[in-house]
């Protein structure tokens, strides 16, 4: 099983990662330090989702958030997103791929991804990834 934690969980993460602040304010996102070389198959797997940001859009009001990754025959890692919304909305989910994870930066992003049908790559963000105990911290500001 491997766990994820996102935003608020950089309050007890702070000693696993260096100058990193957490909280919900105007301006501009704080600088933290990500992981600028990824081991794609030691990632790949399922997250489940421990600690989260209530601020965040995707998750409000889900329960049993979930994330999962696969390499593919390209080399890239397919991801998963999904979790229960409830009610009539239900169990949902959402599909992409993670790119260009060899070219990675440790001020920028770890890799870029592309969501559903859109070819779009945004930075994907991850702050600390732990394989031998499978947890990870991501984080996400705009």
């Amino acid at each position: 099983m491997k766990n994820f934690a996102a935003t608020s969980a950089l309050l007890f993460g702070a000693t696993l990662i260096p100058q990193t602040e957490a909280r919900l304010t105007y301006g501009s996102c704080p600088e933290t330090n990500l992981v600028d070389s990824l081991d794609k198959a030691a990632y790949a797997g399922k997250y489940y989702e421990q600690v989260r940001d209530l601020g965040n859009m995707y998750t409000m009001f889900a329960e049993c958030v979930t994330k999962e990754f696969s390499l593919n025959d390209d080399g890239d890692l397919d991801l998963f997103f999904r979790g229960d919304y409830g009610g009539f909305v239900g169990y949902r989910g959402a599909g992409g791929t993670m790119y260009q994870c060899d070219e990675a930066t440790s001020d920028n992003w770890t890799c870029m991804a592309t969501m559903g049908s859109s070819d779009k790559r945004s930075p994907f963000k991850i702050q600390h990834v732990d394989y031998d105990n499978g947890f990870e911290v991501s984080y996400f500001c705009q």
